[in-house]
């Protein structure tokens, strides 16, 4: 293979993998529209700055991670082109010297390979990479919103077809913008070979004025060009932003939509005309990198003269595994770290752990009605509970004696209240034998009057002695999962200790943080607290 060719091949190895970093940056770039919506929608209705902190670290690492893979890819593009240029510009050169080219041949030549390296290192091909990748930044629109993604398609479409319609006009013009500089410099260059300016042949004023105003007008209708793709491209961008707003306004009011949902969709409309923005300022230079491109790619080789030249030959290579190797590296820390914690971490385990409101996952804490000793504990952490499950049971011996004992008292009191009751009835039957004082009867009501009192508030002891009992009985007032349970058998436990905590709507981290893009998202009521002795904290 001509080494040329195996120059420039490694060059493309090179912008192919800067191309693929960049989709992972794209990526990490969604950090800060899902930062805002999960902040608006849970962090500040919760008041909870648990959730604030644990979302504003997840931003800086993918940040920092996005810092380190745009890094790379400046360095990467950077490398290759400082290398093109030393490579190839030896290279052509050797080849014009050993086919005695023309000297304006060899000129162009490295023309068009400083061209490209600039072209590499100056950002003008980052621009060009980062491009197609708003197509990610329309993915995310659609798992977002249907009716938001079609707004941003829309204004895609239209700058698209602006910039395919502007772009031959846009390149006739940078070659002839670069035609008339070229002229303007080889005048120069044959001007200052004489001795000196007064040597200068007469008119050379009127040649250069002629010249140079050739390469000004040219230069201002290529800059009028490139200002009015700018111009039109921030029209739409306004025109985009006020469409979505007004929408997004609506849907708010209308209550299909969250006011995160709504802030990270317009921060995302930003972003996708970013790459819009840069390369439509780029664009002459693109235009004038591809060209030299095509150029650089049409270098005849030489071979070498002889065998022993031949063997010795060797193709310079391109070495960007280092940097390479570093973003690979902060890729893999965020999306296999980031994403394999997020989504082994269950919300509970969180909740659990901070012991604060986070995001919308529901704790409740469960508290024993009452004091006593543990009798039985009938679950463990983990385990999953429903409404009216039985948690844990207080020791009830001695409430089961006491009730026993009022039972048998008030059924005494009942035994003899109907005696009592019988005798009363016989004496003032209108057959009995008329008493010659009513004392005996007096005497039989007041003690039956003292009975049906005892018996009622025997009748009540027991019954708050039953709904003590009910009490020794712990039961889940939730459907969940036991995310802590503190009891033990014959462990004491107070009315203000906690005795478990059960989590409800117990999604993973990363399940919670997708879950904007799995469907139609529709706000989420805030949780309301619940009455002692259960408490609620809303995750």
């Amino acid at each position: 293979m001509q080494t040329s060719l195996q120059l420039l091949r490694q060059v493309r190895r090179a912008v192919v993998a800067a191309f693929l970093l960049g989709g992972f940056s794209a990526l990490l770039q969604l950090a800060i529209p899902l930062f805002a919506l999960h902040a608006i929608d849970a962090a500040i209705p919760a008041h909870s700055n648990q959730t604030l902190l644990l979302l504003a670290l997840l931003a800086a690492v993918a940040l920092a991670a996005l810092a380190c893979v745009t890094s790379v890819r400046a360095r990467i593009l950077l490398r290759a082109g400082l290398w093109l240029d030393h490579t190839l510009g030896a290279h052509a050169l050797q080849t014009g010297l050993r086919r005695n080219a023309q000297p304006e041949a060899m000129a162009a030549d490295a023309t068009a390979i400083a061209r490209v390296r600039t072209a590499l290192s100056n950002g003008t091909a980052l621009a060009l990479l980062d491009a197609p990748w708003i197509l990610l930044i329309l993915a995310a629109f659609a798992g977002l919103d249907w009716r938001f993604a079609l707004v941003a398609l829309g204004a895609a479409l239209v700058l698209g077809a602006r910039l395919l319609f502007a772009a031959r006009a846009v390149a006739a013009a940078a070659r002839h913008a670069d035609t008339a500089a070229q002229r303007v410099t080889a005048w120069w260059q044959t001007a200052t070979r004489m001795t000196g300016l007064d040597r200068m042949p007469l008119g050379a004023t009127e040649q250069w004025e002629r010249l140079n105003r050739e390469h000004v007008a040219s230069a201002y209708g290529l800059g009028s060009r490139t200002a009015s793709l700018a111009d039109f491209a921030r029209l739409v961008r306004a025109l985009a932003l006020v469409c979505l707003l007004t929408l997004g306004c609506w849907l708010v009011m209308t209550g299909e939509l969250t006011t995160g949902l709504l802030v990270a969709s317009v921060l995302l409309l930003w972003r996708m005309f970013e790459p819009v923005d840069k390369l439509l300022v780029a664009l002459p230079d693109v235009i004038g990198a591809r060209d030299a491109w095509r150029h650089v790619s049409g270098i005849a080789d030489s071979e070498p003269d002889t065998a022993d030249a031949r063997a010795v030959h060797t193709t310079p290579r391109l070495h960007i595994a280092g940097p390479l190797a570093a973003g690979l590296a902060a890729v893999a820390m965020v999306f296999a770290l980031g994403a394999g914690l997020a989504a082994s971490t269950s919300l509970g385990q969180l909740a659990v752990l901070a012991g604060a409101p986070l995001f919308e996952t529901q704790v409740t804490a469960i508290y024993p009605a009452r004091a006593g000793i543990a009798a039985r504990v009938l679950v463990a952490d983990g385990a999953r509970v429903e409404k009216g499950d039985v948690l844990a049971t207080l020791d009830t011996r001695s409430l089961d004696a006491r009730i026993t004992t009022l039972r048998l008292q008030a059924q005494t009191a009942q035994i003899e209240l109907r005696s009592l009751t019988d005798e009363a009835a016989a004496l003032t039957a209108p057959g009995a034998t008329p008493l010659r004082s009513r004392a005996p009867i007096e005497k039989l009501e007041a003690r039956i009057a003292h009975l049906g009192r005892q018996s009622q508030e025997l009748s009540q002891r027991i019954q708050l002695a039953e709904e003590e009992l009910v009490q020794s009985r712990i039961v889940s007032p939730v459907a969940g999962r036991v995310a802590r349970i503190s009891a033990r058998a014959g462990m004491p436990l107070e009315t203000d200790a906690p005795l478990a905590s059960i989590v409800t709507a117990d999604a993973t981290l990363l399940a919670r943080l997708l879950a904007p893009f799995g469907g139609v998202f529709t706000p989420r009521a805030q949780p309301q607290s619940s009455p002692s002795p259960i408490t609620t904290a809303a995750f």
